[in-house]
């Protein structure tokens, strides 16, 4: 297997060696009419003035047209070489974010089932009766409901990289969506004490796929709670913003720890932040709203560094009218 760092080091060392190449050309036949000129001197001729200026003239002309030609192959050289070496740039930094991901996808999944196992065998063997019973049977219900949160989202990622996503827009009231989706997230985040308020307008319809918009904003609003801090609180509101219609999810935790906000819509890519990285996840939530947004003609967009803290994702659509 080729070493792709090995081959970007020998890129590096051509490149240079190229450069330097060319700046030897132009140095010599810069210096080539006044070195002919000391030649024929030393070996007896004499030059008049007009001879001279005829020797420099096509001495220069030479010197031009082979720099002329020689700089453009070396210009061509370097931009192939350019390119190669952005491509090979790319496929590291894809073959480390897709090893983070096996590490993490590893653990992802093993981790509840891992976990959902200890309370039923609890329960199974008799170790937890009454109370204690309902409450180990509801936490393996979080930890499954975990498990086929990842799995959804390992399988809607196949199927938008494997083919565009086939979506049924159509007028969909977005306070509605909003609504639904803070309810049933309230409900399956109250153990951690999230608190999931709404702000939302009147009248703000777009068109858009029920389901596509249902899972864009159930992986904002929980990876809005997962990195939201203690007590997290979450803000997801709706407006418009000249013609177009506005659904957002705020936060108020730490921010994104460092992950550029324009990045962190790629697959695999997650904060540097050592407290980012504690959190479970993979990298393909945001990836997957970003996709489904497109995929409905919108825009995503995040914003770090607020006032008051945290991080703001905001998504854009075309205002549509209401269904009659």
């Amino acid at each position: 297997m080729i070493d792709r760092r090995k081959v970007i080091v020998l890129y590096w060392g051509a490149a240079s060696f190229v450069v330097a190449l060319l700046v030897w050309w132009a140095f010599f036949f810069g210096r080539q009419g006044t070195l002919l000129a000391e030649r024929m001197r030393a070996a007896g001729v004499q030059l008049d003035d007009h001879q001279a200026a005829a020797l420099d003239k096509a001495v220069s002309e030479s010197g031009r047209m082979f720099l002329s030609e020689g700089g453009t192959l070396c210009a061509l050289l370097l931009v192939s070489m350019w390119f190669v070496m952005r491509t090979l740039t790319r496929e590291l930094a894809l073959e480390r974010r897709q090893k983070n991901f096996l590490s993490a996808i590893t653990h992802e999944l093993r981790s509840p089932i891992a976990s959902a196992r200890l309370y039923v065998e609890s329960v199974l063997l008799g170790r937890a009766d009454g109370p204690k019973r309902d409450r180990y049977l509801q936490r393996a219900m979080l930890d499954l409901d975990r498990l086929r949160t990842r799995v959804d989202d390992l399988l809607e990622t196949a199927r938008v990289n494997s083919s565009k996503p086939v979506l049924a827009l159509e007028p969909i009231d977005l306070a509605t969506v909003a609504r639904d989706v803070v309810e049933r997230l309230t409900r399956e985040h109250a153990a951690r004490g999230a608190r999931i308020e709404l702000a939302t307008e009147p009248d703000v319809h777009v068109r858009a796929d029920m389901r596509a918009l249902d899972t864009v904003l159930a992986n904002l609003v929980s990876n809005a709670i997962k990195y939201g801090g203690k007590d997290p609180r979450v803000v997801v509101g709706t407006g418009h913003a000249r013609s177009k219609a506005l659904l957002f999810v705020r936060d108020f935790g730490p921010g994104l720890g460092g992950a550029d906000p324009k990045r962190i819509f790629e697959p695999f890519v997650r904060g540097d932040d050592d407290d980012v990285r504690a959190k479970g996840g993979v990298g393909l939530g945001l990836y997957l709203v970003r996709e489904l947004v497109t995929a409905m003609d919108g825009r995503v967009r995040a914003e770090d560094g607020l006032e008051g803290g945290g991080t703001r994702i905001e998504i854009e659509f075309a205002r549509a009218e209401a269904k009659p």
